[in-house]
């Protein structure tokens, strides 16, 4: 891909590998969740459009490569951030201002159609089926960003804290013009802005236990303190100018915790913390997690050094390029096992 189009192989693999056919599509996939083969070897992929017109497009071919359907110009000005297909539907998020989830039906592959979209605050930047669709419903989880008004300028919006949403997609419930009903039924945002989980830009480290109904992160949390920065000129004598003084709101960062944070999630309880441990009192002892500006742990240097999280039956395991640490955790008793900073990780 070189950003205007895409180039698209397949390839037989058995019983000899051998190419098969070719394809070029416009725009580019966002990642490897943008594309999706289903059971018939039907193909499936999202493309968008990086320019002063963004937007996102879904195309379909058969299993030679030929073109069958097409859904053009999905949500024009905003942005794709996630998507997962999951047999015959598509789940897409876009985003300008807030966060329209939409459904897509791919029963039809030559003419792939929108059944709704719910419109939130924030965004998902990652989306995981929490399980296998039943009685016609299905849960996902989201991972992404809350959103809030650009606090330095009059227009726009940044990020504002880690979001986890909880999303019932019901098949069995439609309105007059055959709408499905979509819910959040549950969201929880953790502190402020520059919070982050390297999670949302690897899914790798999205670690879920399905049997239990556990979602294991590293995070980096911020809080936000309000100050005032003010402007002022002065003339060729060194004097201040008269009304020359400029003053707006700035908004100064503390990390208040890095580490890793256990969630339980179901549609009854909603999102609950069961567990948490910080290692910001051994990050402050190492330069490379430090901005030198501000002397405070630097979140997106801690989570992007968090190489795994993982657990195995009540023990959760983590290893970050400056120590690795396991925990046994249960719903009853936490209790802290290991914790070497004494080895490097190679």
């Amino acid at each position: 891909s070189a950003g205007q189009q895409t180039l698209l192989h397949k390839f037989i693999l058995n019983p000899v590998p051998s190419y098969l056919a070719s394809t070029i599509i416009p725009w580019s996939p966002l990642s490897q969740y943008a594309m999706s083969e289903d059971e018939n070897s039907n193909f499936r992929i999202l493309t968008t459009q990086w320019n002063e017109q963004q937007s996102t497009h879904l195309f379909t071919f058969d299993s030679k490569l030929a073109p069958l359907g097409k859904l053009m110009n999905i949500e024009p000005g905003e942005s794709f951030q996630s998507s997962r297909f999951l047999e015959d539907k598509l789940y897409l998020v876009t985003f300008q201002q807030i966060d329209p989830l939409f459904v897509i039906d791919l029963k039809s592959l030559q003419e792939p159609k929108i059944i709704w979209a719910l419109k939130i605050p924030g965004y998902s930047s990652y989306l995981h089926p929490r399980w296998e669709q039943k009685d016609n419903v299905q849960y996902l989880i989201g991972l992404g960003f809350d959103t809030t008004t650009n606090p330095w300028w009059w227009w726009g919006v940044v990020n504002s804290g880690v979001k986890i949403d909880l999303y019932k997609i019901d098949f069995s419930k439609k309105d007059s013009l055959g709408n499905i009903e979509i819910k959040q039924t549950a969201t929880k945002t953790l502190w402020w802005m520059e919070s982050q989980t390297e999670a949302i830009y690897n899914p790798r480290i999205f670690v879920w236990d399905d049997s239990r109904k556990n979602l294991i992160l590293p995070l980096s949390l911020t809080t936000s303190s309000k100050t005032q920065q003010c402007n002022i000129s002065y003339d060729e004598f060194g004097q201040e100018i008269i009304n020359s003084k400029q003053c707006y709101p700035n908004y100064i960062n503390k990390t208040i915790f890095a580490g890793t944070k256990l969630f339980n999630i179901t549609p009854q309880l909603g999102i609950q913390e069961q567990f948490s441990y910080d290692f910001s009192p051994l990050l402050l002892q190492d330069s490379q997690y430090i901005n030198e500006f501000t002397k405070d742990i630097n979140p997106r240097q801690f989570t992007s050094y968090m190489n795994r999280v993982g657990y195995a039956g009540d023990v959760i395991y983590t290893i970050n390029q400056l120590f690795w640490h396991f925990a046994i955790t249960t719903t009853k008793r936490e209790k802290h096992i290991g914790l070497d900073t004494n080895t490097p990780i190679k």
